[in-house]
């Protein structure tokens, strides 16, 4: 993730507010724009989206038209990632949690109204930075995907220089 470039200030401020007032938001593949207030849980969520971007490779991000390590770890707990229409960072047809379950959730669900619960991007990062934070978090991460995500980053980690 060396390649993330950090963006703080009116401009980021502004693009995180019209992004329904995040925190931080990863507009294409390895900017991250980050409001004040932000803790370090809110950056390591948002360096999910850029590790799953640069681990999906490629010209168009992961966390925009699917195709990366998030629709692998959703299908791995029997969600449907491709029932997410159109872009993979705001399913949009997503509004009740039964259509939670049966799109992202699957087996291993997050509690009602959880962050994760909107889109596959963001279920990857959440489960990133709580998987990253271990005890702080992760009894919150339910166990199939905690599990995926410590497998996948112990296997990505065995292969970095």
């Amino acid at each position: 993730m060396g390649n993330a470039i950090f963006h703080k200030g009116n401009i980021p401020s502004l693009i995180n507010k019209i992004a329904k007032n995040a925190v931080g938001t990863v507009p294409w593949k390895r900017d991250i724009n980050l409001s004040t207030g932000f803790s370090s849980e809110n950056v390591t969520h948002e360096l999910g989206h850029v590790f799953e971007n640069n681990f999906a490779g490629g010209i168009l991000p992961a966390t925009v038209f699917g195709g990366g390590p998030a629709d692998v770890m959703v299908s791995f707990v029997n969600g449907n990632p491709s029932g997410c229409l159109l872009i993979r960072w705001e399913c949009t047809n997503i509004n009740t949690y039964n259509e939670y379950v049966t799109i992202i959730g699957g087996n291993y669900t997050w509690p009602t109204n959880e962050y994760a619960n909107h889109s596959v991007a963001d279920d990857f990062a959440y489960t990133f930075e709580h998987t990253i934070y271990g005890s702080k978090f992760s009894s919150d991460v339910a166990l199939g995907r905690l599990v995926w995500m410590e497998v996948f980053l112990g296997l990505t980690a065995s292969y970095l220089p």
